[in-house]
């Protein structure tokens, strides 16, 4: 799954960035949402992750100008709740409030993405989804104890 991630903080699109890359994702990442915008224009992404305040644009915004051009489920993030309404209105297919589970997140991407192989090139040699054609959500699961471990959270 190929996911833009939108933030205009750097310790957030690395360290998640990061994240969701181990994980299996294929993350391209930009601080702004005209950069976005222009991203989408030159490639194909799956689905875009961004935060709600950005420079520029804001999220709302955003998911309007994406959801105009292509069908790309937009996941928002936002540090406050009263951006939920505006969202949803605007197309965004979830929304998660700061800080984001982690778990949630990864499991909103696996609704999205739906039923499908692992990611080519899993990361864990040993684990029993090479070969196995299970999803990626199915992966997750087998390898990843934070994940099951962490509360799943409301979105």
């Amino acid at each position: 799954m190929r996911v833009l991630l939108v933030d205009n903080d750097a310790h957030t699109r690395d360290g998640l960035g990061e994240l969701l890359r181990e994980d299996g994702f294929v993350v391209d990442s930009v601080r702004s949402g005209e950069a976005a915008l222009d991203l989408i224009g030159r490639s194909s992404f799956d689905v875009v992750v961004a935060e709600v305040r950005l420079p520029g644009m804001n999220g709302v915004e955003l998911t309007r100008a994406i959801r105009a051009r292509r069908p790309i489920p937009v996941v928002a993030m936002a540090a406050s709740d009263v951006w939920r309404q505006r969202l949803s209105s605007a197309g965004a297919a979830s929304f998660h409030t700061k800080p984001v589970s982690y778990s949630a997140l990864v499991s909103c991407l696996d609704r999205i993405a739906g039923p499908g192989p692992v990611v080519a090139g899993c990361l864990h040699d040993d684990c029993p989804c090479v070969g196995a054609g299970s999803t990626q959500a199915a992966h997750r699961a087998v390898v990843c104890d934070a994940l099951r471990q962490s509360p799943p959270l409301d979105d």
